[in-house]
């Protein structure tokens, strides 16, 4: 998380001082729709 500043009655605080590392690239999500049959889906158990 980046450093969060907040304006409170104008002045400036620091919400956060701890910096997470950055976070990993995600990955390429290539999904073919195609192959996913609507019809086999158990919408209720979602």
């Amino acid at each position: 998380m980046e450093k969060c500043y907040f304006e409170i009655e104008g002045q400036a605080t620091l919400a956060s001082e701890e910096i997470s590392p950055p976070l990993p690239p995600l990955p390429n999500l290539n999904l073919d729709l195609s192959d996913i049959d609507l019809d086999d889906i158990d919408w209720n158990n979602l």
